[in-house]
């Protein structure tokens, strides 16, 4: 899930509410510039804690260990287990955006 800095916290909730194509489960949602290229990320329960009227850009963070689309599983399974993170985004390797 990508939404773009300028959105608002209600936007992306209603526009989680609306998207019949969400995972199953997910913890973060990526935030992505006008070419979609990843600028970072807000937590769920973050989105949840702060009002509808903030903008997404106010409240996200820095993403700090992206993993390059083409990746060796291994290599990003280290990764995963190093940082102890539950996702991670995972980006085209020679542009910097965001692979969905």
């Amino acid at each position: 899930m990508a939404v773009p800095p300028f959105w608002t916290v209600g936007q992306t909730i209603d526009h989680l509410r609306d998207d019949k194509n969400l995972p199953e489960s997910f913890y973060e949602v990526f935030v992505v510039g006008p070419s979609f290229e990843l600028i970072g990320y807000v937590t769920l329960d973050n989105i949840l804690r702060t009002s509808r009227k903030t903008r997404i850009e106010e409240i996200k963070e820095a993403t700090v260990h992206p993993i390059p689309v083409l990746e060796d599983q291994e290599e990003a399974a280290h990764v995963f287990e190093r940082y102890d993170l539950v996702s991670a985004a995972v980006l085209m390797k020679q542009t910097g955006l965001l692979a969905c």
